[in-house]
């Protein structure tokens, strides 16, 4: 056995050491016990320092309190009486020589272990449960509504007091050195507490009780009596239980006469010689408090002591008035610590002597990690150490059929430390549960630990499988090492080839998991978007999937829409997007824009990784090819092609060009559109329709007023402004700020970095101007704002009815071009199937906030039509005038309209100041 034998005294508890003895030979009275659990007592610090009144001869075992089970019942017992307890029956007592693994004790000094409690709780039972409850019953008394002062209520066996004079009915007021002391004390039932380190303690006891009466029982282990006679009551009664102060108090007896009080004591040890019939009244009647949840266990739980190697620190602990309660060692008997029972591959977690694989980690540094104390069982444990993540989730399971008393073990995984771990987190957990479901209704893991299992017998407590790693042994010598390790490497290759794994336990229980990796909610789905599958989704597909889904699958070809793709389906619209959004989440669909010839594409500045990468381009010409005979298309054509992709150029444009030189034959349109989104080459530049007049324009180019006062006006039955932004390097620095009044240049500079310039085209359709005003466009006006931006990702730039939007920032470069047919409207768009009409919801379009395929979409017509129809939805009303910024005045100079009534704030003119008209129109902006 092991044991901590004392040779010579020592002068503190760092000094004891523990060591191989032999196990005890027991007398014929004599029961032999494994220890599973040893308290601490005062005395013992006393006794190994050679202080105490009772001293053994050395060498001899430290330790007198303990809690295991019946390994040998003695072979006689004085008059032939049959032993109480037999074989494997647990028992808590005390003896000499408790701080071992084995430990011989007389049939007097034992009590069964309480149903329902632990070796740790009973192993604290045998010195401080009697003691306060002889002090209280049998030698105090203590009465229903009589008030009971508990000094040091935070120890062993002031908490023991407190709860049994809590039981007897009395007031309990608690008295402690600290606060959290006085907590505990309250926690286990204390009425009042009361801290005794102030010096007017007894004048705040005695304002407790009644009347400042003063209390009718003072439970005294410290050695304040002197003290504790100024706040007692008349015929109080004071029992004295020990002297925890160090010192043996001395009392002036004029006072006791003067309180009229009794001074009681107690010696515990000698009722067994002197009376013992009231030694079993002390435990029959703690037993029934026990079974009636009135007294409960006191183990001090802020620190753990795990092995006789801890017991030491707990002397010291103890010592130095650190702890509460009592202090109890668990003791593990030898080959029942935390180790690895299976880990594959076979030697990852600990040296193996059939492996000749290094261990990934230290296993003794987490090992008390991994099999914890029951408080962090059943939760989640990471741990992370050498470039390791070890994910487990321990399981404790309470049963008297388990040699300890319960049953702790843990399936743990590992992983490499960068790894995601959020799939395997339910893995771990999903184990854990069945497990102690398997364990629970059939000892499925106990089995194999007591070799009732053919194969292995084991007294392990951890099965771990190192992921990603490949080794162990092969199948067909999976059952020479049991069920458990067999189960251990089919999940490990199992997930690790497959992401999943179906284990068929028994008749009734399989073992299914399934890896779900977690990804980011998947982007906002809109009508017009165009999902593309990258997966088969057909192959995937069997009876058991969402019936919508079934009906969706086969019109995602990459050309319909989902507002499309609903209607064909017969399905409703919603869960359609559901459907979309669900695939989306597991990455097997992308979303392109809608493919159609009045659509403008950029390149983006991911096109020189095109440039440097051969297999993209192989993989391109491959994919974009229309030829059957495999003739290959030349990289500088696909890399001239998607360069020449540019703002304000729409596709059916881009085709003409470049079909005239015969650079697009042999290449499918949409293909080749589709490889440059899908490669982030290219993006949509779309198109969002405002509901303007001047304040549209304004919040537009999010400017003010300029120099000259100019202002966009008109009074057409048809205004309409598009923008169209596309990259040109830099011309000028130089702004031309065109007056809509007058048609003078003023010219002032701008600063710009010149990094990402871009051209802006205006083209504007109004009425004829008034009588006497005219304006000249400026072909050559340039405007070069002050900042860069990048126009990848669409921008609301004007949303109602915000009175002061902020400004969207600014492009690069601007050149405005006139547009030589601005002086004529635009042909009237052929008529839809249906007129429009007033109650149409049109208007709910023209926030800024929905591109124009949305519109597109939900009003199933063309851009040409939709225009057309939200014109006529918001009225024919011209252009108000108000003050714009030098964008919008550029615009007014470059359309042939004049300007509206009422002068600008710098120029002067006519009416002055920011007055707005009434007018209405469209700004349909291309970004």
């Amino acid at each position: 056995m092991r044991a901590i034998q004392v040779k010579e005294y020592v002068k503190r508890p760092e000094d004891l050491q523990v060591v191989e003895l032999a196990d005890p030979t027991p007398h014929p009275d004599q029961y032999l016990i494994r220890i599973h659990a040893a308290a601490t007592n005062f005395f013992d610090l006393l006794q190994i320092r050679g202080k105490y009144q009772h001293q053994p001869p050395l060498p001899w075992i430290s330790g007198s309190e303990f809690a295991g089970d019946v390994l040998k019942v003695p072979s006689q017992l004085p008059g032939g009486k049959t032993p109480t307890f037999q074989v494997g029956d647990r028992v808590f007592g005390a003896s000499q020589g408790a701080y071992a693994t084995v430990v011989a004790a007389k049939e007097g000094a034992l009590r069964p272990v309480p149903k329902g409690w632990s070796y740790l709780d009973a192993a604290g039972l045998f010195v401080t449960a009697p003691t306060s409850y002889a002090g209280l019953v049998t030698r105090a008394k203590v009465q229903k509504g009589e008030y009971v002062l508990v000094h040091a209520a935070a120890g062993g066996v002031g908490l023991a007091a407190v709860q049994i004079a809590k039981a007897l009915g009395a007031t309990v007021i608690a008295t402690a050195g600290t606060k959290h002391k006085l907590d505990v004390a309250k926690s286990f039932g204390a009425d009042h507490a009361v801290d005794y380190t102030k010096p007017t303690w007894p004048e705040e006891v005695r304002k407790l009780t009644p009347k400042g009466r003063g209390v009718d029982v003072v439970y005294d282990p410290v050695g304040m009596i002197t003290n504790s006679m100024k706040c007692t009551a008349w015929n109080g009664r004071l029992i004295v239980i020990g002297f925890a102060a160090g010192e043996i108090e001395k009392v002036a007896m004029n006072r006791v006469l003067l309180k009229n009080v009794s001074i009681i004591g107690l010696h515990l040890g000698m009722y067994t010689t002197m009376e013992p019939e009231t030694v079993e009244s002390t435990w029959k009647g703690l037993f029934e408090l026990m079974e009636t949840g009135k007294f409960r266990g006191t183990v001090f739980t802020d620190e753990e002591f795990v092995g006789l190697e801890r017991v030491p620190a707990a002397l010291k602990a103890l010592g130095a008035r650190e702890t509460w309660g009592k202090v109890v060692v668990k003791v593990p008997q030898e080959g029942q610590s935390p180790k690895v029972l299976h880990q594959v591959p076979d030697g990852s977690i600990t040296p193996s002597p059939t492996s000749d694989q290094v261990p990934l980690f230290d296993f003794e540094l987490i090992s008390s990690f991994l099999i914890p104390r029951q408080e962090f069982c059943d939760r989640l444990v990471s741990i992370t150490t050498n470039r390791h993540r070890i994910l487990g989730h321990p399981v404790c399971i309470s049963n008297r059929k388990y040699a300890r008393n319960e049953l702790m073990f843990n399936f743990a995984i590992v992983l490499e430390e960068n790894k995601d771990m959020s799939s395997y987190v339910t893995v771990v957990r999903k184990l854990a549960k069945l497990f102690r479901t398997l364990e629970e209704h059939g000892d499925f893991l106990s089995q194999e630990l007591d070799g009732r299992w053919g194969g292995m017998g084991g007294d392990g407590g951890i099965g771990m499988g190192a992921e990603g790693r490949k080794g162990g042994v092969n199948r067909q010598d999976r059952g020479k090492r049991g069920k458990i390790y067999a189960l251990c490497e089919i999940i490990l290759e199992d997930l690790n080839n497959y992401c999943e794994c179906m284990i068929p336990i028994d008749e009734s229980n399989t073992i299914n998991i399934k890896l779900f990796p977690l990804y980011p909610p998947p982007p906002p789905v809109k009508s017009w978007h165009v999902p593309l599958s990258t997966v088969r989704l057909d192959s995937l597909m069997d009876e058991n999937w969402d019936l919508t889904m079934q009906k969706i699958v086969p019109f995602i070809d990459g050309i319909n829409s989902i507002r499309r793709i609903s209607e064909l389906a017969d399905a409703d619209y919603n869960l359609v997007k559901s459907c979309i959004e669900h695939l989306l989440y597991y990455r097997t669909l992308l979303l392109l824009p809608p493919h159609h010839f009045s659509a403008v594409f950029a390149p983006t500045s991911d096109l020189p990784l095109f440039l440097s990468s051969p297999s993209m381009q192989a993989e391109c010409a491959s994919y974009v090819s229309t030829s059957t005979e495999g003739f290959p298309i030349p990289t500088s054509r696909l890399i001239a092609l998607y360069s020449s992709l540019r703002h304000g150029q729409s596709l059916k444009q881009w085709c003409m060009e470049q079909g005239r030189d015969g650079h697009l034959e042999g290449i499918d349109l949409r293909r080749f559109v589709t490889f440059g989104l899908i490669k982030g080459l290219l993006y949509r530049v779309h198109k969002w329709v405002i509901k303007g007049g001047a304040s549209a324009a304004t919040a537009l180019t999010g400017g003010s007023n300029n120099a000259g006062g100019n202002r966009i006006g008109g009074n057409g039955a048809d205004d309409s402004i598009t923008i169209e932004k596309r990259r040109k390097p830099p011309a000028s620095d130089t702004v031309a700020d065109i007056d809509a009044n007058n048609g003078e240049t003023s010219e002032y500079a701008l600063h710009t970095d010149g990094s990402r310039a871009q051209e802006t085209t205006v083209t504007t359709t109004a009425a004829a101007p008034p009588p006497g005003r005219t304006t000249t466009p400026n072909p050559s006006s340039k405007l070069t704002p002050s900042a860069s931006f990048d126009t990848h990702t669409p921008t609301h730039l004007y949303q109602t009815p915000q009175p002061s939007p902020p400004p969207p920032p600014p492009p690069s470069s601007s050149t405005i071009t006139p547009n030589p047919k601005s002086t004529t409207a635009l042909p009237k768009p052929p008529a839809l199937t249906s007129p429009p009409s007033s109650q149409e919801p049109t208007k709910t379009y023209l926030d800024g906030t929905h591109p124009l395929d949305e519109i597109c979409t939900d009003l199933q017509g063309s851009e040409r039509q939709v225009l057309a129809r939200l014109k006529a939805g918001v009225g024919y009303a011209p252009l108000g005038s108000g003050p714009v910024t030098a964008v919008a005045a550029a615009a007014a100079a470059a359309a042939t309209a004049s300007g509206a009534a009422g002068g600008g704030g710098g120029g002067g003119g006519e009416g002055g100041g920011d007055r707005t008209g009434d007018g209405v129109g469209l700004l349909v902006v291309q970004r």
